[in-house]
């Protein structure tokens, strides 16, 4: 069986369960699939995600490719600082690695009332604000890409770019073999603009747990030095 005849033989069967009891099944199949999740997971994959990130991820994707709505359930810290650049008004510019949950927090700011937008290496035509039916708004990965980004952030949106690369960067640094550009933070000091770091996980159980933490470009190296004592063998 591929991969496609998988993701929509688990969309059909999403699709006769009710609304308000997808996520939840969602999550207790990841963390029965995790295992196996983890074994197939590409190797960069694994620096940033668990097992469990990485099958709700896939269980997420599935649904929404096929438009099937959902109620998703996330914890959030650091809602003091999206509450602080929404007043503020210059935007809010989240900076993170390549955590397959990410997406997650669009749909938790969309139903605080922003505008979010992500930034992509690949275009994607069934990409949708997670549990709905409208398209995620997205800039590909381009050496002019960060014009894009601050006309979002001028406009008061918030934005999410992973930093984080199997291929060398120009400006940055390698830690364990993974690539990091420095270039938005430091552009992003210069906008004058909200800067936070972002990182999804699951925890316990598969929930899901945002964690949003103030920062400037100088603090870049040691937040992914802290994102990846997390890597280890599967262990669910």
């Amino acid at each position: 069986m591929t991969l496609r005849a998988v993701r929509i033989a688990v969309a059909r069967i999403f699709a006769l369960v009710p609304r308000r009891f997808r996520f939840a099944v969602a999550r207790v199949v990841a963390i029965a699939g995790a295992p196996i999740a983890w074994r197939f997971a590409p190797p960069e994959w694994r620096d940033l995600n668990s097992g469990t990130d990485i099958a709700l991820w896939a269980v997420l994707r599935s649904m929404n490719r096929d438009r099937i709505e959902f109620d998703p359930s996330l914890s959030v810290d650091g809602i003091d600082v999206v509450d602080e650049a929404r007043a503020s008004g210059r935007g809010l510019l989240l900076i993170s690695g390549h955590f397959r949950l990410n997406l997650l927090l669009t749909r938790w700011l969309r139903d605080r009332g922003w505008r979010s937008h992500v930034v992509r290496q690949d275009p994607e035509d069934l990409l949708f604000i997670h549990g709905t039916r409208e398209k995620q708004p997205y800039f590909l990965v381009s050496p002019h890409v960060l014009l894009s980004v601050r006309r979002a952030l001028a406009d008061g949106d918030a934005v999410i770019i992973d930093v984080d690369s199997t291929d060398p960067v120009a400006h940055g640094f390698t830690i364990d073999g993974l690539h990091v550009s420095d270039a938005a933070p430091r552009a992003a000091a210069r906008w004058n603009t909200t800067m936070a770091f972002l990182e999804t996980r699951t925890k316990r159980g598969a929930r899901v747990h945002a964690k949003i933490t103030r920062g400037t470009a100088d603090d870049l190296r040691g937040v992914f030095e802290r994102w990846m004592r997390f890597r280890h063998p599967e262990r669910e």
